[in-house]
């Protein structure tokens, strides 16, 4: 996947069948290939049709806007899918302040702090290798 970079003062992007053509002030025309992009950088005063615009949106190729000065006008960008299960999983361990050690299970919870801290302080010499004696 390649970044394209357009550096234009006059110039318009515009869609023909599933490529994206770029039109120069001169009329000379440049074809990109959005299956083969992944990211377009335009620099300077380019105009986009909107069939051009939903073609970038359809392979979701970001795309960045930049002045003649190099100065950030703004991006389109796609996000990735979203986990909800997960976010939902996360938001519920921290409505608990015990959840990390529940496994999702709140009868395993501890009445406080300190009987957690000593039930993990029996586990870990419960679990500790003991001395061979010969």
């Amino acid at each position: 996947m390649a970044t394209i970079y357009i550096l234009s003062e006059h110039g318009k992007l515009t869609k023909k069948d599933e490529t994206i053509v770029f039109v120069q002030s001169d009329e000379t025309r440049t074809i990109l290939f959005p299956f083969k992009t992944e990211h377009l950088v335009i620099i300077g005063n380019v105009s986009i049709s909107g069939d051009a615009l939903r073609l970038l949106t359809k392979y979701k190729i970001c795309t960045t806007f930049l002045s003649s000065n190099g100065r950030f006008n703004g991006k389109l960008s796609f996000g990735d899918s979203k986990n909800v299960f997960l976010r939902q999983r996360q938001y519920r361990i921290l409505d608990n302040p015990f959840g990390h050690l529940l496994n999702g299970n709140p009868a395993h919870a501890p009445d406080n702090i300190l009987e957690w801290k000593n039930h993990q302080r029996y586990d870990a010499q419960r679990h500790a290798p003991r001395p061979v004696r010969f």
